[in-house]
């Protein structure tokens, strides 16, 4: 973590910004980067910073969309090497709000195109007591015509739901950091916007939902979203929730950047020599003697042990030890999974059904709970390639 934020940047240079807009961005494509730029380019309110957060991009998209960001002079760029790590837009925006200068905080989405009048129009509301919020218009799949947004707004499109606040919120400075910003236990997907929005209300600031000039969101895949552990959702909204209120809910210091260096998870030796290696489902022999088989387990027992095992060893290692759980899948398993689901159908049936689990998804959100959860993981790499989700956890 090269950065550590406490409080927000002060000093003797030139004056600050009107606006200090702060958007998070990973591995999208570069003509929607190209498009999101462009309608601030085009501003005829010229009083901001842009800072562009890359949230662990590959190698040659981030090379390329920082070269992108170089072409204008308002735009800065920044990188969170945070990749095998899930999406986590709340650590994102407070790395880079923590490098801001701007009177007033603009959190906004790279998916949107802003028409030319939107931060005049934001700058004229602006309200050092009060949070604002805008809608945005839904541009269709397939939508090429990007030459009629500059020419003026496009009647007709449908409009994106009235409570978004993730897509162009304006916080005071002085609220975003007496709150101590985005609060990053929220991970995968969603809560932060309307966490955020909350605890400034109930430190006194009003919320108000303003009526902008057009601005267009460009469509994408609903998939676009990271798998979300079961039940993380309902987690993340309860301690937002039960946290109301309370100083210090989370008092891990935020807005800190992470760069390659301090990421032992993504140095670590994986080979047997260098770390300790975990493997699920395990193949065990039949308790047959004349049955020459072995067979993965994957019933519950076998998950429980297995989870118990590895957390078991992980918690009672030295700092700094690394160790790697592989969760597998392949043919094998799969014809085992199916031959085993098959049989207690058919047990089951005469006494009423039963439910069939995904021991392997089950094993992957349970790790998931331990990294996000247990307060054991200094670092952590998340990978999956054919077949193999791997785990490098680094013991605190």
């Amino acid at each position: 973590m090269s950065e550590e934020a406490k409080s927000p940047p002060g000093g003797n240079g030139p004056a600050p910004p009107k606006f200090s807009v702060v958007v998070a961005f990973r591995n999208r494509e570069i003509a929607r980067v190209r498009r999101f730029l462009a309608g601030f380019a085009a501003q005829t309110c010229r009083d901001f910073e842009l800072i562009f957060v890359d949230y662990g991009s590959d190698p040659g998209l981030s090379a390329e969309t920082e070269d992108l960001l170089g072409g204008h002079a308002f735009a800065r760029y920044l990188y969170n090497d945070t990749r095998g790590m899930p999406w986590n837009r709340a650590h994102a925006l407070n790395s880079g709000a923590w490098t801001s200068r701007g009177e007033f905080m603009l959190f906004t989405d790279v998916d949107l195109i802003y028409s030319r009048g939107v931060l005049a129009a934001l700058a004229a509301a602006a309200d050092s007591k009060a949070v604002l919020y805008g809608g945005f218009c839904l541009l269709p799949r397939g939508f090429a015509q990007w030459q009629r947004l500059d020419s003026g707004e496009i009647a007709g499109l449908p409009s994106g739901p009235s409570d978004s606040l993730g897509a162009i919120q304006v916080v005071p400075r002085e609220a975003f950091f007496g709150v101590q910003g985005f609060d990053e236990f929220f991970k995968v997907w969603g809560v932060e916007d309307f966490d955020l929005n909350r605890r400034l209300v109930l430190a006194g600031c009003a919320s108000r939902r303003l009526s902008l000039p057009a601005v267009y969101h460009q469509w994408h895949a609903s998939g676009a979203e990271p798998e979300m552990p079961a039940g993380w959702l309902e987690v993340m909204n309860l301690h937002s929730v039960a946290g109301l209120g309370k100083e210090g809910r989370d008092r891990r210091p935020r807005g800190l950047r992470l760069d390659a260096g301090l990421r032992p998870s993504r140095r670590a030796d994986l080979r047997e020599s260098g770390a300790r290696r975990h493997i699920l489902p395990v193949w065990r022999r039949s308790s047959v003697k004349w049955l020459p088989l072995r067979f993965p387990g994957l019933y519950a027992w076998a998950k429980i042990s297995f989870i118990r095992d590895f957390f078991g060893d992980f918690a009672a290692a030295t700092s700094g030890e690394v160790f790697v759980c592989e969760v597998r899948s392949s043919p094998a398993i799969r014809i085992w999974e199916l031959l085993g689901r098959t049989l207690l159908r058919r047990l089951c049936r005469p006494v009423g059904g039963r439910r069939f689990f995904d021991y392997r998804r089950e094993a992957r959100d349970i790790i998931w709970y331990a990294i996000a959860l247990s307060d054991l993981v200094s670092d952590y790499n998340i990978e999956a390639e054919r077949g193999v989700t791997r785990y490098t956890l680094v013991r605190k």
